[in-house]
C-alpha cells in the first residue's frame, strides 16, 4: 500500500484530464449562481491537489473528501452533510455522479440523481439500473 500511494501521489495527476463539456458546465453553473460541492471518496491529500492541478477547486464551494467525514459514499452522511451546509431539502439538490457508488448515495440521502454514461464505474453501464444518464454534461438544461 505505501509503493502504492508513493507512485500514486507522484503521478495522479498526469493522466488526468477533464471530460468533453465538464467546463462548459462548470462555467454555466457559475454564472447561474449554482451552489457546486463535490463529494469524493479519493483521500483529501490526493483529491485538493488534482482539482488545482486541473483548475477545477474555483468551481466548488465545498469539497468533501473520502476522509471528511466518518463515512464516505455510498453512504448518505456526505450528502447529508453538505445539504445541511447549504440548509436545503434533498429534492432542492442534484447528485451528478458516474457510478454506483454515488447513486447509492443519492438514495440512501433521498436526493435526485443523474448520471454520466462515462467515469469511474468499473465498465458497469449505469443506463442499466438508472432511468436519467447523460452523454455529455451539456445535455443538461436549465
Amino acid at each position: 500500500l505505501s509503493q502504492f500511494q508513493l507512485a500514486y501521489s507522484q503521478s495522479y495527476s498526469k493522466r488526468s484530464y477533464v471530460y468533453s463539456g465538464v467546463i462548459s458546465f462548470l462555467e454555466k453553473c457559475r454564472s447561474e449562481n449554482i451552489f457546486l460541492s463535490l463529494i469524493t471518496n479519493k483521500p483529501s491529500r490526493y483529491t485538493l491537489p488534482l482539482l488545482r492541478a486541473l483548475d477545477l477547486e474555483k468551481y466548488f464551494w465545498n469539497v468533501l473528501s473520502g476522509d471528511s467525514l466518518e463515512e464516505k459514499k455510498p453512504h448518505p452522511m456526505p450528502l447529508e452533510y453538505q445539504l445541511d451546509l447549504l440548509k436545503i431539502r434533498p429534492d432542492e439538490a442534484l447528485m451528478i455522479g458516474d457510478s454506483v457508488t454515488d447513486a447509492q448515495a443519492a438514495k440512501a440521502a433521498a436526493v435526485p440523481f443523474l448520471g454520466v454514461s462515462y467515469g469511474y464505474n468499473h465498465g458497469v453501464s449505469l443506463a442499466d439500473d438508472y432511468p436519467i444518464v447523460v452523454d455529455s454534461l451539456n445535455d443538461i438544461v436549465f
